[in-house]
């Protein structure tokens, strides 16, 4: 029982130190919506967003890890590595 008391004081100090993001389940909720910016241009500095890649492979559009620009973002779900790529070509001043 005092191994399980430890194990339990063990994930709440790690969780103290966890980054405050909101659960999955939790990013469309109007009090987490800072963690999402749906305008690039609202972002100092040059931004590039998977919308303006060329694409090479199937990529899934994800909304699971926020923070994140726009509606969501891509995630290779850790296959086929090296045949898939996203090229980006950012318009500099």
């Amino acid at each position: 029982m005092r191994c399980v008391y430890y194990l339990l004081l063990l994930a709440t100090l790690l969780y103290a130190d966890a980054p405050r993001l909101p659960r999955p389940d939790q990013v469309d909720k109007p009090e987490n919506i800072k963690f999402i910016i749906p305008d690039k241009s609202k972002l100092a500095g040059i931004v590039v967003d998977d919308v303006e890649a060329k694409l090479v492979g199937d990529w899934k559009h994800s909304i699971h890890t926020p923070p994140f620009v726009g509606k969501s973002y891509i995630h290779d779900m850790k296959e086929k590595k090296g045949k898939k790529s996203a090229t980006f070509i950012p318009n500099l001043p």
